[in-house]
């Protein structure tokens, strides 16, 4: 199963710092690396995802591994949370710091349970059917960007925060997901819608 390549997730990691406008100059981010966005896993076209999509629903059933998911939340000014987990529950959690001091560093396993809920609010949110952002993101607005890569799929989310509150869908998403970060980092990550 392929993954996502550390050039690949810094790509879509420049081109949410580029989209962000004011984040430096140009619109570049000073702290995430300026690569060329063209390599950045590119969003599925809608109806090219029914492979994804049975992946995830089996994974949440707890029949098999799920797909690689990745996500983040935010830019240099807020801070940025980043998790990672791999089809066999491995996660790694960091949230940035704002003020510049050495992030918050999290590694384990997801449990069953835990692997389990997350695929289940992937599944239940139809979050394959989310349409990323297309209008400029506000000045003081959060990036929001998941990636999922399975049975021979990719799939990429780049939502602003304010489209990620007004979305039902990404709701139930973030109503799983949040808690569960703040689980894994015992308190210490606490995202709000």
């Amino acid at each position: 199963m392929a993954r996502f390549t550390r050039h690949a997730i810094l790509a879509g990691i420049a081109s949410i710092g580029a989209a962000a406008g004011g984040c430096g100059e140009k619109g570049r981010s000073d702290t995430m690396a300026a690569n060329d966005v063209s390599s950045a896993p590119a969003t599925a076209p809608a109806g090219t995802t029914a492979k994804l999509a049975e992946f995830i629903a089996k994974a949440a059933g707890g029949d098999g591994p799920g797909p690689h998911v990745h996500f983040q939340r935010g830019h240099e000014m807020s801070g940025i949370t980043d998790f990672d987990v791999s089809p066999d529950g491995a996660f790694a959690l960091t949230r940035s710091s704002r003020k510049g001091g050495p992030p918050q560093e999290f590694r384990g396993q997801l449990d069953a349970s835990q692997r389990q809920a997350l695929y289940a609010a992937l599944a239940k949110a139809a979050i394959l059917s989310v349409p990323s952002s297309t209008r400029p993101i506000g000045d003081d607005e959060q990036p929001i960007m998941l990636a999922l890569d399975g049975a021979g799929q990719t799939f990429t989310l780049r939502i602003w925060a304010g489209d990620a509150r007004d979305s039902a869908a990404f709701g139930v998403l973030a109503a799983a997901l949040y808690p569960l970060l703040e689980q894994l980092s015992a308190g210490g990550i606490t995202l709000r819608p």
